[in-house]
């Protein structure tokens, strides 16, 4: 046979006394006696009722309000509140249930007496307590008789009370202290439950965003890792092109006929080593090379690129106010600043709009400053971004720089654009504003400080020929690849120079062992050990030879292979930029 339930023991203990207290009282004891068997059935449903709450609540507020109800519907009371005590030390109510539950009944000090003690408050007859002398009246007409406060917490802490009102004076006896004590026990057990259940879904919530924002980051480094190798590939691809319009142009001279097709192959090859340089940009792999820079001019360029990139449907301007102060920074990195905000002006509007692209020279003085946290006085061009989309709201612009914030979900945007773009402009020593309405569209303002107080001047096209051709000089060509091997070698015979052309660092130093050489060039990235580990060896056994490293990464990917600064020349390459690399390092060494 099953041991009996607590329930069915304290039932059957209550029905025991129920029949002596006959025996001892005759009916009027049968009449009290079923009286609080009854209630104490009723306390005992509600605190069944309450652990019930507690399995069910997901809301600390929505559990106390339960538990108030329960109280007075199950239990039969006149009126429940619970409070809770606040910071300050104040009891503040947090529900309430039953007759004229209002503010004005929620009388702090019973429970703010049980709390403080850890034990029960009763108020056994509230009509005679001087206590409450000004409450008679109101407490006679809502028929509070008497009162009890229960303290609940847990983990020897306190943080409430449950204060319960009945109808008749004296109605708060010995067992059915114990029995209320008891629910206000299961009550402060459920609420740190609850709140461990809350900081347990919260931390859950906090773990799935990382874990989503950690795919995302596995992601995009495996995006930039390709981009990366795409780079290389495409760098020596373009290193091949434009060696062999170089030599073409040579074969038939600047002039000459063909020489126009020619110069646009070669101008086309360099628009893609721009595209390239994006790429390595998008890997976090390209090293900043700051440089005086036309925004005007570069403003023109940015715009061919983004018509090709935002569609047919929505218009284009391009408008640069005056003459521009000349701007110090990365053109490659600006345009991608420029791209990425274009980007999400593009997004914004789906069904057309008008994209407006501008510049102007701005003079900031130190009332203008106090307007933005990042502002500072003197002279800057200022780049703006403009479109007619839908706009943000408040909320969405105080989070729009932030790394992985995007209203875009998860499969059309990374967050990291408009992040990336605020990067890269504070790096250059600037800062980025924006402004925008619901339905009204969006103005990103991008501040760059002026590097001089003119246009910059023309740079005249540089001449093959003269001192950056060679007078006979002995390279060592250390190249991988066959085609920007074979290419580089003729740039070097047709320029005036010697040249021996291996593919491995092995192959070099047994070159070098062999015959002596002015200049050993080589790539950086090889099949069998690094060019850095070649430029190492050179420097130690052969200190006379020059070393010029060249290579399609840069950034990240060179600093694994470079101990020191070694003199680097990127891919792809003119002949007036490899002529030129060629003759600083014959001339002054290994080391910039």
């Amino acid at each position: 046979m099953a041991e009996p339930t607590y329930a069915q023991l304290l039932e059957e203990v209550e029905e025991l006394r129920a029949r002596i207290a006959v025996l001892e009282h005759g009916a009027t004891g049968r009449s009290r006696a079923e009286e609080a068997r009854q209630l104490a059935l009723r306390v005992i449903e509600a605190r069944g009722r309450t652990n019930q709450a507690v399995v069910y609540a997901t809301d600390e507020e929505w559990l106390y309000q339960r538990v108030c109800q329960v109280v007075v519907d199950v239990a039969g009371y006149r009126m429940a509140w619970i409070g809770r005590l606040a910071e300050t030390g104040e009891v503040r109510p947090v529900a309430r249930a039953g007759y004229a539950s209002s503010a004005e009944d929620d009388d702090a000090g019973p429970a703010g007496e049980a709390i403080r003690t850890g034990r029960p408050t009763i108020r056994a007859h509230i009509p005679t307590d001087s206590r409450y002398r000004s409450w008679w009246d109101d407490a006679a007409r809502r028929r509070y008789a008497s009162l009890i406060s229960l303290p609940f917490g847990a983990k020897g802490a306190t943080f409430g009370a449950l204060t319960i009102y009945a109808s008749e004076p004296g109605a708060f006896g010995v067992e059915e202290v114990r029995r209320l004590a008891q629910l206000a026990d299961d009550l402060g057990y459920g609420v740190l439950t609850l709140q461990a259940k809350v900081a347990r879904a919260d931390l859950q919530e906090e773990a799935d965003y990382l874990r989503k924002q950690l795919v995302q980051a596995q992601k995009m480094e495996a995006l930039g890792n390709l981009a990366a190798g795409v780079a290389h590939d495409f760098n020596n691809l373009l290193s091949v092109i434009l060696g062999q319009v170089e030599l073409a142009i040579m074969d038939i001279g600047y002039g000459g006929p063909g020489a126009r097709p020619l110069s646009e192959v070669q101008r086309a090859a360099q628009r893609a080593a721009i595209l390239t340089r994006q790429l390595l940009l998008f890997s976090h792999d390209q090293a900043v090379e700051f440089e005086p820079l036309d925004m005007a001019r570069a403003l023109g360029d940015i715009g061919s690129m983004l018509r090709r990139l935002i569609g047919e449907d929505i218009g284009l301007d391009v408008e640069v106010a005056g003459e521009l102060w000349p701007v110090y920074g990365d053109r490659g990195m600006l345009s991608q600043v420029l791209l990425n905000i274009a980007v999400n002006a593009r997004d914004a509007m789906p069904t057309g709009g008008r994209l407006v692209l501008g510049a102007d020279a701005v003079v900031l003085d130190e009332e203008t400053c106090r307007r933005s946290d990042e502002a500072r006085p003197g002279r800057f061009v200022r780049i703006s971004v403009t479109d007619t989309g839908f706009g943000m709201d408040d909320s969405t612009v105080e989070r729009i720089f932030e790394p992985f914030f995007t209203t875009k979900g998860p499969e059309r945007g990374s967050g990291l654009g408009l992040s990336v773009a605020y990067g890269i402009v504070r790096q250059h020593g600037g800062w980025i504003t924006v402004s925008s309405q619901l339905g009204t569209g969006t103005a990103f303002r991008v501040y760059l400080p002026a590097a001089g107080d003119g246009p910059l001047p023309e740079q005249p096209a540089r001449s093959v020929v003269g001192a950056e051709r060679g007078g006979g000089e002995k390279v060592l060509l250390v190249e991988d690849d066959d085609g920007v091997r074979e290419v580089t070698g003729t740039l070097f015979a047709r320029s005036g120079y010697r040249v021996r052309e291996v593919g491995t660092v092995a192959d070099a130093l047994v070159a070098l062992e062999e015959e002596p050489f002015d200049l050993v060039f080589s790539d950086l990235v090889l099949p069998d050990r690094s060019g850095a580990d070649l430029a190492a060896v050179v420097e130690q056994r052969w200190p006379d030879v020059a070393v010029l490293l060249t290579s399609g990464y840069t950034g990240e990917r060179v600093e694994l292979h470079t101990a020191r600064p070694w003199r680097l020349l990127r891919k792809p390459y003119r002949l007036t930029e490899l002529l030129a690399a060629v003759r600083e390092a014959l001339d002054h060494g290994t080391a910039p």
